[in-house]
């Protein structure tokens, strides 16, 4: 029962990011902002169909595809970092901590495709599917995840505390968003090191809505 409500999750994750993003998109096109939530929304996209894959697949082949493309989820913390420091107008502020984190990420994705440091092999749990058994440099890579996600809730805390009327409440919206999206999709991370069921997907498909909502109580 649980393994069919995580399906039904990370379908409706899917199905929910790629609307929020189109909706996003078609407010405002031009709007930086706008942009880079897309771009987040197609990522959770992507992330949420490999998680399909590795749930509903029996071939090795297709497994071991399926988590190599559910490690993109590993970007959402630099992507949403962007997008949170567009939001609150201090892009420029911590361009540098953008840039090096899209340059770590790039480094990732070569690892994760090109050698068996960050994803050595993987297993098969009955009852879920097929996880990544983690390389040398997995844990260094969840720390890392780790120091951008905590750092944005950083920014997004202090912001709260001195915005008012409608971007207090489009901030709230805003963490609330990350704490269910991303606390509820590192439960994935349990997964790999403990062999722990990831119940935190069941929350992830209100991660998109929450944001998108926040975004929009104040038009662009």
């Amino acid at each position: 029962m649980l393994l069919i409500l995580t399906k039904i999750s990370v379908i409706l994750t899917a199905i929910f990011a790629f609307g929020m993003g189109v909706y996003t998109l078609y407010k405002n096109p031009k709007a930086k902002v706008n942009q880079i939530w897309f771009l987040n929304n197609l990522v959770v996209m992507i992330w949420a169909i490999s998680g399909c894959i590795i749930m509903m697949t029996s071939s090795y082949a297709t497994g071991i595809l399926g988590v190599k493309i559910s490690f993109i989820g590993v970007t959402l913390a630099v992507l949403f970092f962007h997008f949170v420091t567009t939001f609150l107008f201090q892009e420029k502020r911590h361009k540098l901590k953008i840039i090096i984190g899209y340059i770590v990420l790039a480094l990732i994705i070569i690892l994760i495709a090109f050698s068996k440091l960050f994803l050595k092999d993987i297993n098969y749990l009955n009852g879920f599917g097929y996880y990544a058994l983690p390389g040398l440099l997995f844990n260094y890579v969840v720390v890392f995840f780790s120091i951008y996600v905590v750092y944005t809730f950083y920014l997004l805390f202090k912001a709260y505390k001195v915005a008012d009327g409608i971007k207090k409440k489009q901030i709230y919206y805003l963490i609330l968003g990350l704490g269910i999206g991303f606390l509820g999709a590192s439960t994935g991370f349990l997964i790999n090191i403990f062999e722990v069921f990831p119940y935190g997907w069941l929350l992830v498909p209100f991660y998109p809505i929450l944001i998108s909502y926040g975004m929009f109580l104040k038009k662009y």
